[in-house]
């Protein structure tokens, strides 16, 4: 009986999850005609350039150093890393499900930037021929993108957890950890305009595409933790097990 009623989940979980990836990569492909083309002089007149203009001229050594450090947590090998840690160490912790659910994020997050990027090609007379050449596309901030999507998937889940946890310290130390994990996400994104690596509609847009993923990511979670114990009060992946 569980078998016959698992397999059509997770194809229906599979079809959903697909289809919002290839949703959010049309989406960011819409965005980049308009912000690049069809709107092409109010974005960049309006809000990149007077932007850009003002940090260059009232930019500090101090914060420049720490935001280059800061900005690193958002590359494709860090967040990668964090992923693996993190899975492992909740899979340790019988949350087994928790790296499934980050390897989503980063998986999807990472295939979003990538696609997208190829699509509009912003900057593309400044990057390598080949499919390396590809992360050196601007749009969107594969960073913000990846910050967004991974980061931003755990802050959802804490929150929750936050939410049906049994202590007021494990309501606080979780709801601290999802604060801290968005604020992370904008920084990430403020460090590479910051740092002249992106453009802020770079950033923006990145933020959106991984903030749309990682919502659908943590839904798609409650969703399956749901099915697996129905009788039992809802819970995430990140609240404790019983008897630990």
């Amino acid at each position: 009986m569980t078998t016959t009623t698992t397999k059509p989940a997770f194809r229906s979980d599979a079809r959903r999850l697909a289809a919002t990836l290839v949703g959010l990569t049309l989406l960011g492909w819409g965005l980049g005609v308009l912000v690049l083309h069809v709107f092409g002089h109010f974005f960049h007149a309006g809000i990149d350039r007077p932007i850009n203009h003002w940090i260059r001229h009232h930019k500090l050594r101090a914060v420049t150093t720490l935001l280059a450090w800061v900005s690193t947590l958002g590359s494709a090998v860090v967040v990668l890393a964090v992923v693996v840690a993190a899975g492992a160490w909740l899979a340790w912790r019988r949350h087994r499900a928790a790296l499934v659910t980050l390897l989503l994020a980063y998986g999807g997050g990472t295939a979003i930037a990538f696609v997208v990027k190829l699509a509009v090609r912003k900057g593309q007379g400044d990057a390598p021929g080949g499919l390396g050449g590809v992360t050196q596309f601007a749009f969107p901030s594969g960073h913000a993108t990846l910050a967004a999507a991974v980061y931003g998937t755990t802050a959802v889940l804490l929150f929750l957890a936050a939410a049906t946890a049994s202590t007021r310290s494990g309501r606080w130390v979780r709801s601290a950890g999802a604060v801290g994990l968005v604020g992370l996400v904008l920084t990430v994104g403020v460090a590479r305009v910051y740092l002249g690596q992106h453009d802020p509609t770079d950033v923006l847009a990145g933020w959106l595409l991984g903030g749309l993923w990682a919502g659908q990511i943590s839904r798609w979670t409650v969703w399956t933790e749901k099915r697996r114990q129905p009788q039992a009060p809802a819970r995430t992946v990140w609240a404790r097990p019983a008897g630990t």
